[in-house]
């Protein structure tokens, strides 16, 4: 088993996706109690069985929402273990991100990279808890990474986006979008308790810090080679921790 996304239910219970391997990227539930014992699991083929697997909670934690390989979403009964409906045709990359609403908010599809000129039409959904769709907005992005989930700040408004952030209003209306220097979004977006939102690019390896109103607050630039990683996380003190990917000289980068 290695992945980057293990959750923890109410009771302390931690659930994460087991890969299966040999090429197929089929992944198993696990569920497992506070002393390392299996509780259950769930074996279903399209399920997501790759690093990228993080399954997501519902706000009441009744049901857990995992990424999928031929269908996008899979959402699990935690009570029976069986699943309640899925969503989708395309492969999820990004764990499923949910609101306090219990909306999912999803961008299906494989990573794909388009040479300068050309962009790729994807889609941002908006899911209520039966899997029906709210609503959705169509965006251009030359690249969409994994591990890319978008964040809610504390007005309810999305971020998202690939080699430009977009902020939608929770009912899905444009609020401005900002385009991030030959950039493209390599990680989590997180959001703090003010509502600014941290933005970590790959190709020329920076930072931003965006107001929730759009505009720049900061940046940092010329980051040493992949230093930005998977989920970044914020401390009390307000710091701000990136983990490396795949860099031998750097584990974690604190931003102040």
């Amino acid at each position: 088993m290695y992945n980057i996304g293990i959750n923890i239910d109410k009771g302390g219970n931690l659930y994460f996706i087991d890969i299966l391997g040999g090429g197929n990227y089929k992944g198993t539930l696990k569920v497992l109690d506070k002393k390392g014992n299996i509780l259950w699991t769930l074996l279903d083929d399209r399920i997501l069985g790759t690093p990228d697997a993080a399954p997501s909670f519902s706000p009441d934690g009744n049901t857990i929402y995992i990424q999928g390989i031929s269908v996008s979403v899979l959402a699990v009964n935690v009570k029976s273990h069986t699943i309640k409906w899925t969503f989708g045709n395309k492969k999820q990359l990004s764990s499923p991100v949910i609101d306090n609403a219990g909306n999912i908010y999803i961008i299906p599809g494989d990573i794909e990279n388009f040479t300068e000129g050309f962009s790729n039409k994807r889609k941002l959904y908006s899911l209520n808890s039966k899997g029906e769709i709210n609503w959705e907005y169509g965006f251009m992005s030359k690249k969409i990474m994994d591990n890319t989930e978008p964040t809610i700040d504390y007005n309810g408004n999305i971020y998202f986006g690939g080699d430009t952030l977009y902020s939608l209003t929770n009912s899905g209306k444009l609020r401005w979008k900002r385009f991030l220097d030959k950039g493209f979004i390599m990680s989590s977006l997180v959001c703090d308790k003010d509502n600014i939102v941290y933005v970590g690019t790959e190709s020329v390896e920076q930072i931003f810090a965006f107001e929730s109103n759009g505009e720049l607050k900061w940046k940092v630039n010329n980051l040493e080679f992949r230093t930005i990683g998977a989920c970044p996380a914020i401390t009390d003190e307000g710091s701000l921790l990136y983990p490396s990917w795949r860099n031998y000289q750097i584990s974690l980068s604190i931003i102040n």
